[in-house]
C-alpha cells in the first residue's frame, strides 16, 4: 500500500507515476470511460445482481464509482433509501464497497420558497454481514474480483489512517488527509451529522497482510 501511495504521490521522493494523466486517459477519455466502465463494468454488475446500476464518477477523480440505489416510501414525502456504493480506484485495482442508508424527508427552503428533498446519512454499512442486502454486496465483490486484475480489497480501517500534506494535481488539488481519499472521491449526502458506522471494519484485511 506505501509502495503504490508514494508511486503516485511521493511520500518519501518525487512520484515516479503521473496520476493527472491517468485520470486523463481512464476518465478524461471518453471512449475509454465509455468502453470500460460505462458499458462494460456497470453492465456486467447489473446483469450479475438483475438490478440497475448507476454510474457516480464525478469529477477530477482517482477512480471509476458505481451504485445500486433501492428506496421504500414511507409515505408524506418520506422515503428510506439504500445506496450499495462500489470504487475502483485507478492506482493497482484497488476498491471498495459500502452501503449507505438515508432518509429523505420534504422541507420548505425559505430563500427560494419552494420544497425541496433533504437526504440525511444514517449509516454507513463497511461490510456485509447481517445486512439484508447481504447479497448484493457479495455479488458486486465477486463480480469486480471477476474483472479486476490482482483485485485489493481496501477495508474501512486502512482508509481511515490520516496522512500529511498530501494533494491531487491541478485543476482541483484539494487535499488528502486519510489513506481513502488518496483512492477514492466517495459521494456522500451533506447532512451527515451522526452518522453511524457498521459492519467489520478490518474486512478482508487479512489479504493485506
Amino acid at each position: 500500500m506505501f509502495g503504490i501511495l508514494n508511486q503516485y504521490y511521493g511520500l518519501e521522493s518525487n512520484a515516479q507515476s503521473d496520476i493527472e494523466s491517468l485520470i486523463l486517459d481512464k476518465i478524461g477519455n471518453k471512449n475509454n470511460y465509455e468502453n470500460y466502465w460505462k458499458n462494460g463494468v456497470l453492465k456486467t454488475i447489473s446483469e450479475k445482481i438483475k438490478n440497475d446500476v448507476e454510474g457516480i464518477t464525478f469529477g477530477f477523480i482517482p477512480n471509476y464509482g458505481g451504485q445500486v440505489y433501492l428506496s421504500q416510501d414511507l409515505g408524506n414525502g418520506s422515503f428510506d433509501i439504500t445506496q450499495i456504493q462500489f470504487y475502483v480506484s485507478l492506482l493497482h485495482n484497488i476498491y471498495t464497497i459500502q452501503i449507505l442508508e438515508i432518509t429523505e424527508t420534504k422541507e420548505f427552503h425559505p430563500t427560494l420558497k419552494v420544497i425541496l428533498p433533504k437526504q440525511h446519512l444514517k449509516e454507513i454499512w463497511v461490510s456485509p454481514e447481517n445486512h439484508i442486502y447481504k447479497s448484493i454486496f457479495l455479488k458486486i465483490q465477486n463480480t469486480l474480483e471477476g474483472i479486476l486484475e490482482k483485485p485489493i480489497f481496501l477495508p474501512h480501517s486502512i482508509q481511515q489512517i490520516e496522512l500529511n500534506n498530501l494533494k491531487l494535481p491541478n485543476p482541483y488539488n484539494y487535499p488528502l488527509n486519510t489513506i481513502g481519499n488518496a483512492f477514492f472521491k466517495k459521494i456522500h449526502p451533506l447532512h451527515s451529522d451522526g452518522c453511524r458506522v457498521f459492519g467489520n471494519e478490518n474486512y478482508k484485511i487479512e489479504e493485506l497482510i
